[in-house]
């Protein structure tokens, strides 16, 4: 049995705390809050808009910090909280968000007559900022507008948005050109709105068939979108790319998009506008009676995939199973000899890169071993970066975008003898992913209701996970794509439809020691149910993830005949759909991999 050589995890903390403080006398407030999000919503930000990360170290995509004149707090959910204590100085508290309120740790720290917190109104929704408004007022917190960004203001050497490359996609990819998509949310303005104002780019990009790299990770451009009631387009776009040119689309640059929207309101017109998505910045007028609130319609459009861009799904997972399974069998051949978790993650890149259609990762790799595994969304730096040995687990979570889709696969390994403990939580989550993937439902179901099919049994031996159970995924957009998720939050209220896609990653993490997780994508399709004396229409998931699941860590004897026969069919459909693509060694490495055992 193989020792893995480690590399100690050390704190990563950069505090620039103390640059924010020194504007507190100027601006009269007691305290500052700071989103891990930018002014377009995004949950993965571009460089010069992590500011989150560039105050206090935290890497993580959802974070928020409040930080007081003696004390900060730093708060996000379960997925980054090993992460956040490691990366943050050790002042700052670092609190699960989903069992303790921003507004209560505030309450603690406030003064007799009160404290005054300011914050910036372009880093808000409308909702979000009425919400704090209301709980901090109880607290005794007064939350002001600072229009002047106080970390862009300390943030010396900032760096500067490149010029991406604007892909506008074919209809042979998105199923729909742009003017039939537009035509289709004309007929949801509101008749008294005189224009709609979409500031989500994923929307917009999904709207007009675009897309750019402004955003790591995610192909978005960095954007506003005006659409008149006649059907006018002005995307309002950064310095950099004022040469844009797309058919039907007038170009702006962000720069004017302020007094272009105010001198709207000044004219007298409406804009009917999304509270949930739209900088709060919006609101900051004596105009807001002009203002029509409306759910931006591209979010549910988008979240349903027609036809093409279900083929295309299906088409670029086969493309990324085969990038997989190259890379697996090479992976398996280099722990021999000596390969580290970054290492991995670039080899794996390499396989993809040959693949047609690829255009880049769609997240950070968590290549994580050992006890690295244990942190959900580990992060392998060259401080931490562990040997792949044959002692523990080694847990893979890799996503990429392709032209005519996305992925997001997980999978946990192991190249030696694994525990009887590890065998028997993996086995626990395994049953859990096969009972969701196998389950048929009524339509309206949402995943509020489906997420405890994944998690039962491991909730019967005292064990859960703190994230959700799946997420929507957009084709050849964000790999984290709403409405639509399954998860134990009473937040995923939205009910599933055909055409929605969806992953499936159950898991395990034992601190300090081990983590576990296997993710498929799925897509939501109507049962094929025979004759029933319910008249109610039934759905069902189709897996559409190629990568085999280890089975030298299953144990056999704990799943049931259905499980058997599932686990074996998707083997099949593995073998079936990659083998004719791989090399001799790679194809009898995949026949071990997905025939070598007993389903019996």
């Amino acid at each position: 049995m193989g020792q893995a050589k480690v590399k100690t995890i050390v704190p990563t903390s950069t505090n620039n705390i103390p640059k924010l403080l020194d504007l507190y006398p100027l601006y009269k407030i007691d305290g500052y809050i700071v989103p891990s999000t930018d002014e377009f919503n995004n949950e993965y930000v571009p460089v010069h808009l992590k500011r989150l990360e560039w105050l206090t170290g935290f890497s993580g995509s959802n974070g928020l910090a409040i930080v007081l004149k003696h004390k900060t707090a730093l708060l996000t959910d379960g997925r980054y909280l090993t992460q956040a204590r490691l990366e943050v100085d050790k002042d700052v508290d670092v609190i699960d968000i989903a069992e303790h309120s921003p507004f209560h740790w505030l309450a603690k720290y406030s003064l007799d007559d009160g404290l005054t917190v300011g914050y910036n109104p372009g880093l808000y929704t409308q909702n979000r900022v009425k919400k704090y408004q209301k709980v901090l007022e109880e607290c005794g917190v007064k939350l002001v507008p600072i229009y002047d960004d106080l970390i862009d203001m300390v943030w010396l050497n900032k760096p500067k948005l490149k010029q991406s490359k604007v892909i506008d996609l074919d209809i042979t990819l998105t199923g729909r050109d742009r003017t039939e998509k537009v035509q289709h949310l004309l007929e949801r303005i509101p008749k008294q709105a005189d224009y709609l104002l979409l500031t989500s780019p994923d929307s917009i990009c999904w709207l007009l068939n675009i897309r750019a790299s402004d955003v790591p990770y995610t192909p978005l451009l960095l954007s506003y979108l005006l659409i008149s009631k006649q059907g006018q387009l002005t995307l309002y776009v950064y310095q950099q790319h004022k040469l844009l040119s797309l058919a039907e689309v007038k170009i702006d640059t962000i720069d004017r998009w302020w007094k272009c929207y105010a001198d709207l309101l000044k004219e007298g017109k409406s804009i009917a506008m999304d509270r949930d998505t739209v900088p709060a910045l919006c609101y900051h007028n004596p105009y807001t009676h002009q203002i029509i609130d409306l759910p931006d319609p591209c979010i549910i459009a988008k979240s349903v995939k027609n036809d093409v861009e279900l083929e295309g799904f299906r088409t670029c997972h086969i493309e990324d199973g085969i990038a997989f399974c190259k890379f697996l069998h090479f992976l398996e051949q280099s722990v021999v000899s000596g390969i580290d978790e970054i290492e991995a993650s670039e080899h794996l890149l390499r396989f993809r890169k040959e693949r047609k259609y690829f255009q880049g990762s769609s997240y950070h790799d968590i290549s994580a071993y050992g006890s690295n595994g244990a942190i959900v969304h580990y992060n392998a730096k060259p401080n931490s970066r562990k040997i792949i040995g044959t002692d523990n687990l080694y847990l893979l979570d890799s996503g990429a975008h392709y032209l005519n889709g996305t992925t997001d696969v997980t999978r946990t390994l192991c190249f030696g003898q694994a525990t009887e403990e590890q065998k028997y939580r993996f086995t626990m989550v395994l049953k859990g992913h096969i009972q969701l993937a196998q389950a048929k439902f009524p339509v309206g179901t949402t995943g509020l209701q489906l997420d405890v099919l994944a998690r039962y049994h491991l909730w019967q031996s005292y064990l859960d996970y703190r994230h959700g159970t799946g997420h929507g995924i957009g084709h050849f957009l964000c790999v984290h794509e709403g409405p639509q998720r399954i998860t134990n939050n009473i937040l995923a209220n939205v009910p599933l439809q055909p055409g929605m896609v969806v992953s499936n990653e159950p898991g395990f993490y034992k601190d300090g020691q081990y983590g576990i997780r296997i993710e498929n994508v799925m897509i939501v399709r109507y049962s094929n149910q025979p004759d029933a004396p319910s008249s109610i229409r039934f759905l069902e998931f189709e897996v559409i993830t190629m990568v085999p699941i280890a089975l030298n860590l299953v144990l056999f004897e704990l799943l049931t005949a259905q499980e058997k026969k599932w686990l074996y069919s998707y083997h099949q459909r593995v073998y079936d759909l990659i083998a004719q693509h791989l090399d001799g060694p790679e194809r009898l490495w995949l026949k071990n991999q997905t025939q070598g055992a007993s389903y019996q």
